[in-house]
């Protein structure tokens, strides 16, 4: 399969076509031709239906598929700016209100509409990875104009199927890509340097940063799969708006050339890329050994679309950043903790008080390396443990499975209860780790 995207066709209320439009999506669609299987272009546009059967009014639309012969279309329902901006900004309110009753925390979240919203995205991410991988045929991604929702789908799905963008030399391949060449207008979402009165509030929309948080959702679920951690995307995200660097400035590749961007700011991935060792995640492989979710063979990620919806929650390391107690969504260890794991050895002297947190970062913690290679010989040897823990959890499930199906042999064996045995001794003693639950070994 392969990936496109798009704007919207100039369809109207009259129906208009373009003979050349269609044959280059028929063309498309036949580059997945098998014997005796035809192929198809499924077209995924990220609105509403009603949405974009308004957009005939301007002159715009949707395909329709009597003239589109080999294509299909399905709408993701995803919002549009405005509705993004409005969650975006009662999340905030919400995390900024110190009036608010945190034992409703969770449900206040979920009222905001932003987890919704993810999982609203991530789902027509998981649906262009599926036909793509799964079927092996082309998607054509498109919203409107093609550069916020359009931009946000592509890339995500380019990051689960490719995993060469799930690497720290290839993500910022893939931001420069679907982001900034394709023309996601920064500086009309973000308003970088404009006041309140000079600002197009109505352009205003978290479209990146809602990017970031999907990315994130999908780095924390399966880390293996992924060569930078979730510090990466946060340092990331801080720099949107801190204009520090020259990346996220201005609306297309012509306005930054005419600025001379390149020459006269710094870049923000020179900069990560100096600082690589501080984003690089330690438990990083090609594959997590999970068969049934990973795809061993090329490394796509595609897991049931329950399991990705279900894990999604809030970016805490980004949204709760500066609340007055530190977030522990990772493992933070103090000098105390750590000397009991043997990693200080005893010989450093530290407060006890001193928290190393390995997943909340500022541009300032990256003067403190010694603090981040700590916090990273710490995350080394509980990674250890786990994996001998849970080779431990391995065995005694494979004791007390053989022990559920172990029948002794009748004096006429009845095929039926023959191949239950065998079925059940081959779930058993499948290769690579599974998904385990049991008792420790000495139970």
């Amino acid at each position: 399969g392969s990936i496109w995207r798009s704007s919207q066709p100039k369809v109207g209320v009259s129906g208009a076509t373009c003979t050349e439009d269609e044959r280059l999506c028929q063309l498309v669609a036949h580059s997945a031709d098998r014997e005796g299987s035809p192929g198809v272009l499924h077209i995924i546009d990220c609105r509403h239906w009603s949405s974009a059967n308004a957009n005939k009014l301007t002159g715009h639309g949707f395909e329709n598929s009597a003239n589109y012969k080999s294509a299909q279309v399905k709408f993701m329902n995803i919002g549009n700016i405005h509705i993004m901006r409005e969650s975006f900004t009662k999340l905030v309110q919400l995390v900024l209100n110190p009036q608010i009753n945190d034992v409703y925390w969770g449900s206040l979240v979920e009222d905001t509409k932003w987890l919704q919203h993810i999982r609203g995205l991530l789902t027509a991410v998981h649906e262009v990875v599926r036909i793509v991988h799964e079927h092996e045929q082309p998607v054509l991604v498109h919203c409107s104009h093609g550069w916020d929702r359009t931009s946000q789908v592509a890339a995500l799905a380019q990051m689960m199927v490719d995993p060469y963008f799930r690497t720290l030399e290839g993500f910022p391949v893939l931001m420069e890509k679907d982001f900034h060449s394709f023309g996601h207008p920064f500086q009309l979402r973000l308003a970088h340097g404009e006041s309140s009165a000079d600002r197009v509030n109505e352009q205003l929309s978290p479209i990146f940063i809602q990017f970031l948080d999907a990315a994130w959702q999908i780095v924390t679920q399966f880390p293996y799969m992924f060569e930078f951690n979730t510090r990466y995307l946060l340092c990331i995200a801080e720099h949107v708006a801190s204009c520090r660097f020259g990346t996220f400035l201005f609306n297309t590749e012509k306005e930054r050339l005419e600025e001379d961007i390149e020459n006269k700011t710094v870049s923000l991935w020179s900069y990560l890329r100096l600082n690589r060792k501080y984003f690089l995640n330690l438990t990083y492989k090609r594959s997590n050994g999970l068969p049934q979710i990973i795809d061993s063979q090329d490394d796509v990620i595609l897991p049931p679309l329950p399991v990705l919806l279900r894990g999604v929650t809030l970016w805490s390391d980004y949204f709760l950043r500066w609340s007055p107690s530190p977030s522990f969504t990772h493992h933070a260890f103090t000098p105390r903790a750590l000397k009991r794991l043997g990693t200080l050895g005893g010989t450093e002297q530290y407060d006890e008080h001193d928290i190393f947190d390995t997943s909340r970062c500022s541009v300032a913690d990256l003067q403190l390396p010694e603090a981040f290679c700590k916090s990273s010989e710490a995350e080394a040897m509980v990674l250890e443990v786990m994996v001998e823990a849970e080779k431990w959890r391995v065995k005694a499930l494979q004791e007390k499975m053989r022990s559920v199906f172990e029948v002794s042999e009748p004096s006429q064996p009845s095929f039926a209860s023959s191949d239950v045995v065998t079925d059940a001794t081959q779930t058993v003693t499948m290769e690579g780790p599974p998904i385990t639950i049991g008792e420790s070994p000495s139970s």
